[in-house]
């Protein structure tokens, strides 16, 4: 009798919190679209719809109707932004109430996820302050060979690529050009040549490609993790595999090691990370003092 009471009891509790929050859009006069139970908005996420697709037929329903429109992402309400005065808004004039963007970041196990557009609140704030001053377009500018460098190895390969092809063939561009992404990446931000224009198959550039093939967890538990991050921040999860996260955290410590050991200067985007850290050192020595 007891058992069935508490049951009756959470069925009831449930009940109750779903109708209390798959009504709040409609309760705040914002058009919604009938949610289901636990999915919400969300169904055939993950198996037959991408996120973005769901999102997109959502905007094209409710565009014209209103400011925003509401959604449910499985179990956390969503809005939907409409109006371009209110982008605005959000993304410029009232942007310091809205830094946060309730992406999963796990910093202690999964470090990867440790950048400023998952950050929140006083870490994104601390990590924006100083990277600001990296991102000056003087600064910029000393990165500008390097990237015409790469530039121009692509014009070469590509120039080759045409050289030993028939005349009516049809080149790959775009798996190219995420090879010369690659390049540009690895020898700004990490300070290595990947040499991934020359070989497809280059270690950095199947390092890169495997964070889109070979996912940690199945979508549904990824859509688990970027709707609900501070939960799956607690049950520790990850997103990136061990094997993404290890190669590219000892590239980055053993780059930076041998830089400082031999006092080398590329003007690349590592090296301001390079003189940032030395001055938070300096900085806070002198604290201590």
């Amino acid at each position: 009798m007891i058992l069935a009471t508490l049951i009756v009891v959470g069925l009831i509790t449930l009940l109750t919190y779903l109708y209390t929050l798959y009504s709040y859009w409609q309760r705040h006069g914002v058009p919604q679209e009938i949610p289901l139970p636990i999915l919400g908005n969300m169904k055939g996420v993950g198996t037959s719809k991408h996120f973005r697709d769901i999102i997109q037929r959502l905007y094209t329903k409710f565009k014209g109707k209103a400011a925003i429109g509401g959604c449910y992402v499985f179990v956390t309400k969503a809005a939907i932004i409409l109006d371009l005065e209110l982008v605005k808004h959000i993304l410029i004039k009232d942007f310091s109430n809205f830094h946060d963007r309730g992406v999963f970041n796990n910093v202690r196990d999964d470090p990867l996820t440790g950048h400023l557009v998952t950050l929140e609140g006083e870490q994104w704030r601390a990590m924006r302050n100083k990277l600001t001053p990296v991102f000056t377009s003087a600064k910029m500018k000393y990165m500008f060979p390097i990237v015409v460098k790469v530039g121009q190895h692509l014009g070469e390969v590509v120039a080759d690529m045409l050289k030993k092809a028939p005349g009516d063939a049809i080149l790959e561009m775009k798996d190219l050009c995420a090879r010369f992404t690659t390049d540009v990446i690895g020898t700004c931000a990490f300070g290595i040549d990947c040499c991934s224009l020359k070989d497809p198959n280059a270690e950095f550039r199947l390092k890169g490609r495997s964070i889109f093939t070979e996912m940690r967890h199945h979508p549904l538990v990824q859509q688990f993790m970027f709707t609900n991050p501070k939960v799956a921040r607690k049950l520790r999860m990850k997103f990136f595999t061990d094997k993404v996260s290890t190669f590219f955290l000892k590239v980055i410590r053993e780059t930076v090691e041998y830089r400082e050991k031999n006092s080398i200067k590329r003007n690349d985007f590592l090296d301001l990370l390079i003189e940032l850290k030395t001055l938070e050192l300096i900085k806070n020595k002198s604290s201590l003092k």
